[in-house]
């Protein structure tokens, strides 16, 4: 089961779904959706809501933030158009961020349409579409550099990774272009096919990316082309050892027999040669290939993240694996579930400490120097886990998407805390805040890197929210604890 599959069946199929389960789905959504709007005032100290032209499988806040000769606060988002049928873009919207908290000057409707058609809950007028750059292949993720918030990655649908430079690109000029082909800075090549996980290092401006041709690859733009693409910079994939035992970095896997050959001829799965996966080439100012290369055993790899020099993946069948890029090699390889795992982020604040999260529907918290068994569970979404973050800001504080429409957020150091009965039935302890403004399933989210606990987030009916949870809505739950007690 594939990370985003859900998301684009619906996208694609859900004029198929049986027409009395969608009846009755649809009531019970409504109605939730009613109970959320009635109390927006009580929960947010931003609530911002927009509509998109076309579906989006990622959101992504640029650390962009800066004030206007109005004294508005902007900063942007990246987006990217999923369209079959439809040319594809990569689009840049520009957000005015409010200066204050929302006026609580109206805290109770009588009927929920003095809430639609009062004019103060219109911030659709707050988004200005600011570029719209074509790209020939649908976008699955897209990560900013943490060197220069101009430079973006974008990992296609075809299996390449292109490097673009924004400040390169001007809205008029690109929409005069008529969808001509726009020449990237770099192609990363290495993918035979599509990936979902992405991470830029912000000590080493190294990327990590893998996919589910069972590739993790490590990337390094600022190498010239030529020493990229040399044969010995990358890890030859592992061999097959006697008694049909594969060997990576010292750490013995079961059996799968990785694509032979050497760097730029490696032959995958489907015979492609790494050299010439995709058609455009040409319209790229050079060809990177990757630095290092991993090969996990057959298994599709859903999301990795970087702590250090080590980078850390998911898997379908549920492994973890820590990789360390320094000496080339595999340092663990964790069995955490039977279950397909599909995020995986580190704690900023402790690096120790990284979440985990999958079909399952339950988030592990682990210690990286002891991974027998992970530190604490928690149950609590009841549809399978999309995403996890942890925010920059709070020490402690975890968010989670789920195919349950909730985003939720986190105390990790309220674990333990003893609750009445009543309590507990709302959720685990370190539950604080659950975001429930989606009528449809959320395709992803965004913590912003500006702002503590500010999240942008789209989901399948086009529907973009940005929100920020009021402090009165949590803090008699959220009292502070020591951290070190996840340590």
């Amino acid at each position: 089961m594939k990370k985003q599959a859900n998301h684009l069946n619906a996208l694609n199929d859900i004029s198929n779904q049986n027409e009395d389960t969608k009846h009755n789905y649809v009531n019970s959504s409504v109605d939730n959706h009613k109970y959320w709007q009635y109390n927006t005032l009580l929960l947010y100290n931003v609530i911002m809501i927009y509509t998109c032209e076309w579906p989006s499988l990622f959101i992504e806040w640029v650390p962009n933030v800066w004030r206007s000769d109005d004294d508005v606060y902007n900063q942007d988002l990246i987006l990217g158009t999923y369209t079959t049928e439809k040319n594809n873009y990569i689009l840049i919207l520009e957000v005015n961020l409010p200066s204050e908290e929302l006026s609580h000057s109206n805290l109770y409707y009588e009927k929920i349409n003095n809430y639609r058609h009062n004019t103060t809950n219109d911030t659709s007028r707050n988004f200005k579409m600011k570029n719209k750059i074509y790209h020939e292949c649908e976008i699955n993720k897209i990560t900013c550099s943490p060197q220069n918030k101009d430079v973006i990655a974008c990992f296609s649908s075809d299996g390449n990774i292109n490097i673009l430079n924004l400040s390169n690109y001007k809205y008029e000029e690109n929409e005069g272009k008529n969808n001509s082909a726009v020449t990237f800075d770099y192609t990363l090549k290495g993918h035979l096919y599509q990936g979902w996980g992405i991470q830029w290092g912000v000590d080493n401006n190294l990327i990590s990316s893998c996919a589910d041709d069972s590739y993790l690859c490590i990337w390094d733009i600022n190498a010239s082309a030529y020493c990229a693409t040399s044969s010995s910079n990358v890890v030859a994939p592992p061999v097959t050892g006697s008694g049909g035992v594969n060997t990576i970095g010292g750490v013995t896997t079961d059996g799968a027999t990785a694509p032979s050959g050497g760097n730029s001829t490696t032959t995958g799965p489907s015979g492609g040669d790494f050299a010439n996966i995709s058609s455009n080439k040409e319209n790229c100012k050079g060809v990177i290939q990757p630095l290092i290369k991993f090969f996990n055993n057959n298994v599709p790899l859903q999301d990795c993240c970087w702590k250090d020099n080590n980078v850390l993946t998911v898997s379908d069948n549920g492994h973890i694996h820590i990789y360390d890029i320094r000496n080339r090699s595999a340092v663990s390889s964790i069995k955490a579930t039977n279950c397909t795992l599909n995020s995986i982020d580190v704690n900023p604040h402790n690096k120790n400490i990284f979440a985990t999260g999958g079909t399952n529907k339950e988030i592990d918290l682990w210690d990286i120097r002891y991974t027998n068994k992970s530190l604490h569970r928690i149950i609590s979404h009841k549809e399978t886990i999309i995403k996890l973050q942890w925010d920059k800001y709070q020490p402690g504080i975890l968010s989670s998407s789920s195919s349950d429409k909730y985003i939720y957020f986190f105390d990790t150091n309220r674990i333990g805390i003893e609750q009445t009965y009543e309590d507990s039935q709302d959720g685990p302890p370190e539950l604080i805040f659950i975001h429930g403004g989606h009528a449809s399933n959320i395709l992803d989210f965004s913590l912003n890197s500006s702002y503590s606990m500010m999240i942008s987030s789209i989901s399948e009916d086009n529907t973009l929210h940005i929100w920020q949870p009021s402090r009165q809505a949590y803090e008699d739950a959220s009292d502070t604890y020591d951290d070190t007690e996840v340590e």
